[in-house]
């Protein structure tokens, strides 16, 4: 199969359509953890009913092309990773909005954001998270999709792809309000959710008992810090 040429990036149609579903999937698991610190409950999150966000397949792979020539350098990897996350994700704010006037996410209760679409803490947590990805994990998920026999390859793109497009099929009619098909869509996108609280709402339960145990160890550490204090009049 024909290399796609994407400065430096030689990957074929097979190896990005992986990279995007494998990258939407994990997105969409990052984003319901973050969410759920954030808002003490699981989260229902994205565009899509199902258990995936594709802004971050997308996003990654346009990372990857433009910003692997980087990798070496630390430093203007995290400051290129901020500059290219930021800027796609405002567009991909603005153009939702004029779309379907809507937002899918609002930063104005953060210091430093624009609109509610973009905002330093996230565009610093962009910049990490890049670097994550094309220093570390990247390499591993290319050794990953180099194992997995192309046949099951194959059709897990083929799924894959028809359950995003039905999906997204089924996300745009809610969205635009069908009138006439309003119920039908309604009890559709139930049944899709269904898939994303399976995998959403233990991931979430996990997260909230990881915080509460944490805080359980903190008030301990705090308690044996002031014992030894008042022990030995420190």
């Amino acid at each position: 199969m024909d290399k796609i040429g994407i400065i430096g990036m030689p990957w074929n149609f097979y190896e990005v359509s992986l990279f995007f579903i494998f990258y939407s999937v994990i997105g969409w698991m990052i984003e319901v953890c973050y969410m759920t610190l954030e808002l003490g409950k699981y989260p229902h999150r994205g565009f899509l009913n199902g258990p995936l966000c594709p802004i971050y397949g997308f996003g990654t792979l346009i990372v990857m092309a433009l910003l692997s020539p980087f990798k070496d350098n630390i430093i203007l990897l995290f400051a290129a990773s901020m500059v290219v996350c930021t800027s796609f994700e405002l567009f991909v704010g603005i153009l939702l909005e004029k779309l379907f006037n809507n937002a899918w996410w609002d930063y104005s209760h953060e210091k430093f954001n624009y609109r509610g679409l973009i905002c330093l803490k996230v565009s610093m947590l962009w910049g990490v998270g890049c670097v994550i990805v094309v220093r570390g994990f990247h390499p591993l998920l290319e050794r990953l999709v180099d194992l997995i026999p192309r046949p099951a390859g194959t059709a897990f793109i083929v799924f894959s792809f028809a359950y995003i497009a039905f999906d997204l099929a089924v996300s745009l009619c809610t969205t635009i309000d069908l009138d006439f098909k309003r119920k039908e869509m309604d009890e559709i996108s139930k049944t899709l959710r269904i898939s994303s609280e399976t995998i959403g709402m233990p991931i979430s339960s996990k997260v909230l008992k990881t915080r509460e145990r944490c805080g359980r160890l903190l008030e301990k550490k705090d308690e044996a810090r002031k014992y030894i204090k008042e022990r030995f009049r420190l």
